[in-house]
């Protein structure tokens, strides 16, 4: 073998070395790259033809972690950074609910391992979606009516608030907390304007609490409302009466995720997501005023 032969063996050699050598560098930096983390799910929530899908509350059960639909009824849920801790450093499954006060509870199960969320299991899909969008069968439609549905800032009279409830299908049960004879007590204003919250407390009379049935033929329910004069400011208002709505299953500490006390008489009340008709009301500056 010539000294030129020897060479050139020996260049190739050390190539192919090196060119395998260079590939399995390449491999094991491919190996190391980590997948990515499956900490979100989402999806999105679907009412009644025509109504807003915004506010559905969504909690983890038996968890802190909560959120709201946007406008479009679309949702995210995101593990903690340091997913792995309890109750999520092990393999669990969760029920995700799916909240609305007078739209009946719905909830689907979710699973999670180590710190994440396992994917394709159930109702979420392989890219930590909810297959299908969620729809929300509604249990109780609620409609306000004031009258008069506007006053002057210095009116001194009776105003009427009466509430018209329906079951859409099966029937639902109804709690008045204050009840006095055939009137029912406790209303909030909402000052539409600037979100500023007005009470309307029942009185000392007011100490019977109401249960009702509803079936699907409308039931009215009058409220006591003392419209004290000069006291609220001039603006566009929503009347919410006082009521609460059972729900059939409802998970201990869903509702305490809402915020403290909401299911008592105070602005806290309206925490709670629910959709209703009606309630609007107006008090206008008196004439002399605007002089």
């Amino acid at each position: 073998m010539t000294t030129i032969q020897t060479h050139l063996r020996k260049s190739f050699a050390a190539g192919l070395c090196f060119i395998i050598l260079a590939g399995c560098t390449e491999t094991s930096s491919v190996n190391q790259i980590d997948s990515p983390r499956r900490d979100k799910i989402s999806g999105k929530i679907g009412l009644s033809p025509g109504v807003s899908p915004e506010s559905v509350y969504v909690w983890l059960g038996g968890t802190t972690l909560k959120t709201y639909t946007d406008d479009a009824g679309a949702f995210e849920m995101t593990l903690p950074a340091s997913g792995r801790v309890p109750p999520f450093n092990v393999t669990s499954s969760f029920d995700l609910y799916f909240y609305l006060a007078n739209y009946k509870l719905s909830s689907t199960p979710v699973f999670v391992d180590d710190g994440q969320f396992l994917y394709s299991r159930g109702e979420i899909g392989r890219e930590g979606m909810l297959i299908n969008t969620r729809y929300l069968q509604e249990l109780l439609i609620i409609n306000t009516l004031v009258q008069p549905a506007e006053v002057a800032t210095s009116y001194r009279g009776p105003i009427l608030v009466e509430v018209s409830l329906a079951a859409f299908l099966d029937s639902v049960v109804v709690v008045f907390p204050k009840a006095s004879g055939d009137k029912h007590g406790g209303i909030l204003l909402k000052h539409l304007d600037s979100g500023k919250i007005f009470v309307d407390a029942p009185d000392n009379g007011f100490t019977r609490t109401v249960v009702e049935k509803i079936g699907r033929e409308p039931s009215q329910y009058a409220f006591d409302f003392s419209f004290k004069p000069n006291v609220l400011p001039s603006g566009r208002y929503e009347i919410i009466p006082h009521f609460l709505i059972a729900q059939e299953n409802m998970p201990a500490g869903l509702l305490a995720g809402l915020g403290e006390n909401v299911e008592a008489f105070g602005p806290n009340f309206l925490k709670i997501p629910i959709r209703r008709k009606g309630g609007q009301f107006v008090v206008r500056a008196d004439q002399i005023g605007n002089q």
